[in-house]
């Protein structure tokens, strides 16, 4: 990214989570993203390299593990690690007061005020949080396709759908494996073969049948927890714009508009922006930190420039 907003590459890799991918892997991909972005650019002119990421600044190790990693790459420039919740705050907006609600993998949000962090709600992980999240979502998906499959639950589109996601072809019921059915031992195979948070790529597929009873239950729970979670963090009075974006969040129209109409009054006066991730965000973090003035024309150059890219 130039000083003036103009976007002079985009780099894209592998998984980058240190805590489901492990952290060589991670830096192994964040790496080859940023030499991937800078092309024809020299590596020492980079000022900063700003990373956001789910708890980033909570991990602080992750940081030294990457400024050693790039500045064996010809990369020397301190390496700053944020919350990725800010970093879809500040790609939405270019004001130092508001709010994001983020859902992807995970769910989180945020309070800002005067241009940083004042207030966190969930982001607690897949373990011990993130409700209404793209696993918690994806989760249930697979729940709920088990509930059918073993006559615990309604028929469901998302039975079909599943299947066709692993790869299984539906047999009926089958042959019968120590009294359970054949096909639901495939899935749970299948499943228990895969990394936990993995379940997470299924919440798509509660977005893709709008109808189904099942999948329509499902994102209006996850649209209540979302709104449980930003509620936690809004401020009677207080000024500034609810920016939502994560992969899933940003993806349906239906779970916002769910989280909207479970807050209610409690989102009055507060302006609705929709990114799609916090890519803008960090390079606008980026630019702050070489002391460039992000304001909005700025920002939307970034965002100009990264679509384009």
């Amino acid at each position: 990214m130039a000083l003036d907003g103009r976007c002079l590459g985009v780099g894209r890799s592998g998984a980058a989570n240190p805590v489901s991918s492990g952290i060589d892997r991670a830096m192994e991909s964040i790496s080859a993203s940023v030499l991937a972005a800078l092309g024809d650019v020299p590596p020492d002119a980079v000022g900063v390299v700003v990373l956001a990421a789910a708890g980033g600044a909570n991990r602080p190790e992750v940081s030294g593990r990457l400024e050693a990693e790039l500045a064996a790459r010809g990369v020397n420039a301190r390496v700053e690690l944020v919350a990725d919740g800010f970093a879809a705050f500040c790609s939405g907006t270019a004001d130092g007061d508001g709010y994001a609600l983020v859902a992807g993998t995970g769910a989180v949000a945020l309070r800002v005020r005067s241009g940083d962090v004042a207030r966190v709600a969930d982001g607690l992980g897949w373990l011990l949080g993130d409700g209404g999240s793209g696993f918690w979502v994806g989760r249930r998906v697979v729940r709920s396709v088990l509930a059918e499959l073993d006559g615990r639950g309604p028929a469901t589109a998302l039975t079909p759908a599943l299947l066709a996601a692993l790869g299984v072809r539906h047999r009926g019921q089958g042959s019968v494996v120590q009294g359970r059915a054949g096909i639901v031992a495939e899935l749970l195979r299948l499943l228990y073969d895969e990394p936990t948070i993995a379940l997470a790529r299924f919440a798509g597929l509660a977005v893709a049948h709008p109808g189904d009873a099942v999948a329509e239950g499902i994102l209006a729970d996850a649209a209540r927890e979302l709104a449980a979670t930003l509620g936690a963090v809004l401020e009677p009075g207080a000024p500034g714009p609810v920016v939502m974006g994560g992969g899933l969040l940003a993806a349906s129209r239906d779970l916002r508009l769910g989280v909207i109409a479970a807050l209610g009054d409690g989102l009055a006066g507060h302006g609705v922006v929709v990114v799609p991730d916090g890519l803008a965000g960090a390079a606008a973090m980026a630019l702050r930190r070489v002391g460039v003035v992000v304001d909005d024309s700025v920002l939307s150059a970034i965002r100009a420039g990264l679509a384009s890219g």
